[in-house]
């Protein structure tokens, strides 16, 4: 029996582990912690079960009303960024003339007077340490998020949200993903378009010179593998292997404690050794046991973009679009869509079925052409 999930659960995680990659990475995730704290301070400030009612919450048109003790308003609501000043007890930020709180993001008129705010903070501390993180707590966190952030930032918090969730799983603290797939949680516009290279966009960023070497063997690597940003940043050199079958990638399957094997080709090859090279270079004293140390996202980002004009490429690229590349190369070249699945950690392979829909034709043939596919 695992432990119960909660934000509690989330956060004594967080500052347990002291093996993140980067200052970067870590901020990050107590970034998402922060969020998390805003929320329930949003919860705790509601009367009655914000659950209920997740369309509202939800709907940019609509506004809680006075007489509901409540009061959502745009205008306060941009102050999630400065979520490190949110706590648990809801102290964080200052008021407004009207009682409204600002700076913490969550811009409740709250109730009145002492009582009611301890009334508040007690409900808060309780959803805090207590709710469940199941499927109905994505949809409200993520709805929470969407009144503050623009959709990829919020994305962007949920996928970290899901990738601690999966450490959790592999070290059997819990059982199980809560959520499967969040791409319904965000506007359709958001997730409408997956950008992919063709296999010769993808020699041409190659041979294109990047702002920074780390990101491009990265985003290369990922290009090869399937692996997404955070699963780069937590790559370690006990999941790269010799098999029977060459040099293999040892990845997790998505809400399961089952390890898969991708087989590297000889590009993403190329990349290790020249990573071997450059730890091997390292101070014995100086070595951690991560494969690739990345700048911040922002940063990533931006060399991406600059990267992509260098090497002629118009499309709008991000660090997703490295796994939309592998599943439409892959399935192009005649991998099977349940292997591919597999190789992107896929427990089911109806989430690998869009990358079909992107190739367009039906794709049945077994065996492995990996290595001719990116060739």
């Amino acid at each position: 029996m695992g432990k119960i999930l909660t934000c509690k659960t989330i956060e004594d995680y967080v500052a347990m582990r002291d093996d993140w990659n980067s200052k970067s990475t870590r901020q990050g995730y107590e970034a998402l912690v922060c969020q998390l704290r805003a929320f329930a301070n949003f919860v705790g400030a509601q009367r009655g079960d914000v659950f209920s009612e997740l369309g509202r919450i939800g709907d940019g048109n609509y506004v809680w009303t006075k007489d509901e003790g409540n009061e959502i308003g745009e205008d306060k609501t941009r102050g999630i960024r400065r979520s490190q000043e949110v706590s648990t007890n809801g102290a964080g930020g200052e008021r407004n003339k009207d009682g409204a709180q600002k700076g913490d993001g969550v811009g409740v008129q709250g109730r009145n007077g002492k009582q009611g705010q301890k009334i508040s903070a007690e409900k808060a501390q309780e959803f805090y340490r207590t709710r469940v993180i199941d499927a109905v707590f994505f949809q409200g966190f993520a709805q929470f998020l969407l009144r503050n952030v623009k959709p990829s930032t919020a994305r962007g918090y949920l996928e970290k949200l899901r990738a601690l969730i999966r450490q959790l799983i592999r070290q059997g603290v819990v059982e199980e993903m809560p959520l499967q797939d969040i791409s319904d949680l965000f506007p359709q516009s958001e997730d409408a378009e997956k950008v992919f290279l063709t296999r010769e966009e993808l020699r041409s960023l190659r041979q294109a010179s990047c702002p920074t070497e780390s990101t491009k063997q990265a985003f290369l690597f990922s290009c090869y593998t399937g692996l997404l940003k955070g699963e780069v940043k937590e790559l370690q050199w006990d999941n790269i292997r010799y098999s029977g079958t060459g040099l293999t990638l040892s990845r997790p399957v998505e809400n399961s404690r089952e390890m898969v094997k991708v087989p590297l080709i000889e590009p993403a090859r190329e990349i290790i050794s020249a990573l071997e090279r450059d730890y091997a270079s390292i101070p014995q004293a100086q070595r951690d046991d991560h494969v690739f140390h990345l700048l911040s996202n922002t940063t990533i980002s931006s060399h991406l973009r600059s990267w992509a004009k260098e090497a002629g490429i118009k499309k709008n690229i991000n660090y997703m679009t490295s796994r939309h590349t592998f599943a439409t190369i892959a399935l192009r070249a005649g991998v099977d869509l349940y292997v591919v699945a597999k190789w992107c950690g896929y427990s089911n392979v109806s989430s690998a079925e869009v990358y079909a829909d992107l190739v367009g034709r039906n794709l049945q043939t077994d065996g492995d052409v990996l290595e001719a596919a990116f060739a």
